[in-house]
């Protein structure tokens, strides 16, 4: 019996490329293949996968390649199957969304540990998302949040696929108050009902920052986002400002949050 073709896949690198292997799909006749999210790809060890499906492709497919950001690793893969490319960047029309409040708060002298548990006190929230940038932040962070008695998720990419998912699932079941988080559920895994959101350190990169706040603030309802910082981050603070994100400082004090000077 002769399996009919469809006419769109839309699958992750590992699974599309099974199905290549075992010839159930005729990616030889495709027309079209894109790879979204390709730095996210690459940070998450897929190229190798996406080179293999790319390698089997017809030499006349049109390739689209939809990136946040170029990293160096990926430019061996785009000069390999792209011929001439036309590169466009698209420029954000709007950074932030109006109804979040985008807050600033100096950690300076204070430890940054405790200085998110005064703040979890604080906020009251629904769900809040804890930003931070590298696994090893995350496990620390996620372990000291736990011991305090908080009800903390973890999210990054060294967590299997079927502990992430079941993660997802006592998440949409209102199990945790916190979420402790790389940048890759920033963009790859969408929460609903989040109320807040902690940046423990501004992101290596940039872009993300605007990723990280948007989870907040969505459909017409409120959020906050609050970024701690140090100032020895005062730099990547301007480069975000020049981008039009506007920030208002903060202080805790007395118990309660309270405007406070501008850093400069």
């Amino acid at each position: 019996m002769k399996v009919s073709q469809p006419h769109i896949v839309i699958g992750t690198p590992g699974r599309i490329y099974d199905l290549v292997k075992s010839g159930d799909l005729a990616i030889h006749k495709a027309h079209t293949f894109v790879v979204d999210e390709a730095d996210m790809t690459l940070d998450m060890g897929f190229l190798d996968t996406v080179d293999k499906i790319a390698g089997s492709l017809p030499k006349d497919v049109q390739i689209l390649v939809f990136s946040a950001t170029i990293p160096l690793k990926l430019q061996p893969f785009l000069k390999k199957y792209l011929t001439n490319p036309v590169m466009e960047k698209i420029k954000t029309a709007t950074v932030i969304a109006d109804t979040i409040d985008n807050w600033l708060l100096s950690t300076k002298g204070r430890d940054k540990n405790a200085q998110i548990l005064e703040l979890s006190k604080l906020m009251q929230p629904y769900l809040a998302m804890i930003f931070v940038n590298t696994k090893e932040r995350a496990d620390e962070l996620h372990s000291y949040l736990s011991s305090n008695g908080l009800k903390v998720a973890k999210i990054h990419g060294g967590i299997a696929p079927r502990e992430r998912k079941r993660i997802m699932n006592q998440v949409k079941n209102l199990e945790f108050e916190y979420i402790v988080a790389t940048d890759l559920a920033a963009r790859g895994i969408d929460i609903e009902g989040v109320s807040h959101v902690i940046n423990d350190a501004i992101p290596q990169d940039l872009s993300f920052f605007v990723h990280r706040v948007g989870r907040t603030g969505r459909n017409g309802l409120s959020g906050t986002a609050i970024t701690l910082y140090q100032p020895s981050d005062d730099s990547d603070i301007r480069e975000l400002e020049k981008l039009g994100i506007n920030f208002i400082p903060k202080v805790i004090k007395n118990g309660e949050f309270q405007d406070t000077y501008d850093r400069d």
